[in-house]
């Protein structure tokens, strides 16, 4: 499956996603700025990760617990 990586300069924010799905709304100024092909969700994130020079990507795991507000 093929991810996509889209940036937007006007609110500095990237959005991430399966290139099958519809984002919703994205800023008009929003570019495709980079594609990967993965098998995995995890897969394409760790891909993402690397391409952008951040931290490996660490899958949450199903036991780990959220934080909640009181």
């Amino acid at each position: 499956m093929r991810y996509e990586l889209w940036h937007s300069a006007s609110d500095g924010c990237h959005t991430f996603f399966p290139a099958d799905q519809n984002p919703g709304d994205l800023p008009d100024d929003a570019r495709l700025v980079w594609s990967v092909e993965a098998d995995t969700w995890e897969a394409a994130q760790a891909a993402k990760h690397d391409h952008l020079g951040w931290e490996p990507y660490l899958p949450m795991s199903e036991s780990t617990p959220t934080r909640t507000d009181p």
